[in-house]
């Protein structure tokens, strides 16, 4: 009778296992800190704020796929892949992404020498003139707002697209760009030269999900128990516990 009991428990595990929808979830492999790949895992902000919102999540697996932007949006976009991270909401994007509720409010900042920005505090009139590196398949809209994207178009603003944070603050550093666009949280305890200039827009990171959902019956359950989950990491502060863990270890290396 005990092995008949052990089998049924045995069985009702592997049946539960079967149960739950493995998703696969494809994030930008090099947007330090939130989300990049080191040691060839998947690290950053955005996958541990994932990771714990699939725990909270019954029926659901998740695991990462690391991936350049342009070649993850791209995949999204085909249907190939049914989540990305961490887009933000462009109009551009409506049309073949679903988005979920904001998950982190990022501020962009300048990134440049003190002496380059001397005298700049207006984005973006301030910078006509300059090449502005930022990181390749970024929206220019969503990155750097509407003014700095027609400053673009008609040729006051020269911009350098680079794959990835670390290989643009290394462009930065050497002077094949006068300034960068990322977050205010990446790292640049590694450049000394280089400073945070000023705030040039404010957006929300998003798990964006493909309108291609053919393959994926189960996407409208998905993305609602995702947003649920993600609320009540924000109402009991853990997305918070998150952030500051990544804060605090950034100041440690600045201070070694």
């Amino acid at each position: 009778m005990r092995i008949l009991s052990i089998l049924c428990f045995v069985v009702t595990l592997t049946s539960l296992a079967s149960a739950q929808q493995a998703v696969t979830a494809y994030g930008d492999s090099s947007y330090p800190p939130y989300s990049f790949t080191a040691d060839a895992k998947p690290e950053g902000i955005y996958v541990d704020i994932i990771e714990q919102a699939f725990s909270m999540i019954s029926g659901y697996t998740v695991r990462f796929q690391m991936t350049p932007w342009q070649r993850g949006l791209n995949a999204v976009k085909s249907g190939k892949a049914i989540a990305l991270f961490p887009p933000y909401q462009t109009a551009d994007r409506d049309g073949w992404m679903q988005f979920s509720v904001p998950i982190l409010a990022e501020e962009i900042v300048v990134f440049s020498t003190a002496k380059a920005l001397e005298g700049r505090t207006t984005w973006p009139d301030d910078f006509h003139g300059l090449s502005c590196g930022m990181n390749a398949g970024f929206d220019l809209v969503g990155l750097g707002g509407q003014a700095f994207a027609n400053a673009v178009k008609k040729g006051k603003i020269r911009i350098h697209e680079t794959k990835g944070t670390e290989a643009n603050l290394r462009k930065l550093e050497k002077g094949r760009v006068d300034v960068y666009l990322n977050d205010s949280l990446t790292g640049i305890s590694d450049y000394p030269p280089l400073v945070r200039g000023p705030v040039v827009s404010s957006n929300h990171g998003h798990l964006g999900f493909t309108r291609a959902s053919g393959s994926y019956p189960y996407l409208k359950d998905l993305r609602q128990e995702f947003n649920e989950a993600i609320a009540k990491m924000k109402a009991s502060g853990a997305i918070d516990k998150i952030l500051a863990r990544y804060r605090n270890a950034d100041e440690a290396g600045k201070r070694d």
